[in-house]
């Protein structure tokens, strides 16, 4: 992870401290792998993460039972940190998955085309020192940056066909009222560099 963005992301933890993890739909009960929002924001920005987004072969839980299941496919979401090479992690997830499944069983596994996360480059200090600027006039407060989403092929492409450096490609302003009260914006920029 580069420094600059562990930076950002200990900088917004600090502005909002226990509702990054107060934010978070948990059922009753339910609490975060931990309570440093630190932690958390990279958990949900920097980390790589598995989801189950799908299955076909289980019965609905009203007539399930207990049965060995003669087929069961699922479908797995990976999210990869930017950097992270996509075509050897859906290779080490093959080979993990195929290598050397238990009891007989057959194991396939089928990647669609991986996608590599993206980080912009650090913004250039004249734009940073505008986004300041600019975050103090409307909301009087620093300007935070936090990562997140999924792979979002369009970025690469526009920060690869317009290398124009430092320029402005795409930016979203989002004004929200935190749970604590505090108010914060995101911008969210494309720029080459």
């Amino acid at each position: 992870m580069p420094r600059d963005r562990h930076a950002q992301i200990a900088t917004a933890a600090r502005v909002l401290g226990a509702s990054v993890a107060a934010r978070l739909p948990f059922a009753t009960g339910v609490q975060p792998v931990t309570d440093n929002p630190v932690a958390l924001l990279i958990n949900n920005t920097w980390r790589a993460s598995l989801a189950i987004t799908g299955a076909d072969g289980l019965p609905s839980t009203a007539s399930a039972g207990t049965v060995l299941l003669p087929e069961l496919t699922v479908k797995l979401s990976v999210r990869l940190p930017p950097g992270c090479d996509a075509a050897r992690a859906a290779a080490a997830l093959a080979s993990a998955l195929e290598g050397a499944p238990r009891y007989g069983a057959q194991i396939r596994f089928e990647a669609d085309p991986p996608t590599a996360g993206w980080n912009a480059p650090p913004f250039a200090p004249w734009l940073e020192a505008s986004m300041q600027r600019a975050s103090q006039a409307l909301f009087g407060r620093e300007a935070l940056y936090l990562g997140s989403g999924g792979t979002i092929p369009s970025w690469q492409f526009s920060a690869s066909a317009f290398p124009v450096r430092s320029s402005l490609l795409r930016a979203s302003w989002v004004h929200t009222r935190m749970p604590t009260g505090q108010t914060s914006f995101c911008i969210s920029v494309t720029r080459s560099a």
